[in-house]
């Protein structure tokens, strides 16, 4: 299979290994160009170098009609954030990865709000992108278990990316069979506390109702008097290495 990569996270860099190991043929990467690759969470500066080693076509211009029309099968979207142009959809098959069970929580930050949660069980999802954010055919989801006392945010990450992983090379041999997703019914508003808004994620998991949960950035690090202790520690483990560590009120 001709494949194309977008992302340059080290679960890319996980996805590339993958889809070389399988024997499939990785036309290009499309990375994140050197200024938003410094600020991007998780990041792999190496997956460039990783590229040029094998003779793959890395290219980090931040330009989509760089890649829009290469001859490729079917485009694999991991651990990358950027929306994909509605213009690239039309002319590619894009599979993206969904850091919690789809259809139940959509939106951003998933693998934050997961450990947030803290009840020691989460899920990914890799799915087909449309034009509507987390909304495609689902082509599998998969739990995760975890010690909500022991596991860090860097080993949750690390837990979650392999069972990606796993899925997409199931993906790749054609083990699959794609399920309809639906709209969400509950959204949570931008920069909402974060224990009340990991409230209602927990409500509506435990409902089955579908959730859309906000993006975070570094200010929603900021842990608040007056939460409860269990919180407060779940708080701290979700808000820390790979992602912004957590600070007190006054410390900013």
């Amino acid at each position: 299979m001709r494949v194309g990569v977008i992302g340059n996270t080290l679960l890319t860099s996980k996805c590339v290994d993958l889809i070389i190991s399988e024997g499939h043929v990785l036309e290009y990467v499309f990375g994140l160009p050197k200024n938003k690759l410094i600020k991007k969470a998780n990041s792999c500066v190496e997956l460039k170098s990783k590229c040029e080693e094998r003779n793959i076509p890395f290219i980090d211009s931040g330009d989509w009609d760089d890649i829009a029309d290469r001859n490729v099968e079917v485009v694999i979207e991991m651990g990358d954030s950027r929306i994909v142009p509605e213009s690239f959809l039309n002319k590619n098959k894009v599979i993206g990865n969904h850091g919690a069970l789809l259809p139940y929580v959509k939106g951003g930050a998933s693998l934050t709000w997961g450990r947030m949660l803290g009840t020691g069980e989460w899920g990914v999802s890799i799915f087909e992108l449309t034009d509507e954010l987390d909304n495609g055919d689902i082509i599998a989801t998969k739990k995760v278990n975890y010690s909500p006392e022991d596991t860090t945010m860097e080993q949750f990450v690390e837990m979650c990316d392999l069972a990606t992983v796993e899925y997409l090379k199931e993906f790749l041999k054609g083990n699959y069979t794609p399920q309809k997703n639906k709209e969400w019914n509950v959204r949570v508003k931008n920069h909402t506390d974060s224990y009340e808004a990991t409230t209602v994620l927990d409500f509506c998991i435990k409902k089955q109702i579908a959730v859309y949960m906000p993006t975070r950035n570094p200010g929603d690090s900021k842990l608040k008097e007056g939460w409860p202790g269990r919180f407060e520690n779940n708080f701290k483990k979700a808000n820390n290495s790979p992602y912004p560590k957590w600070f007190r009120e006054g410390e900013e």
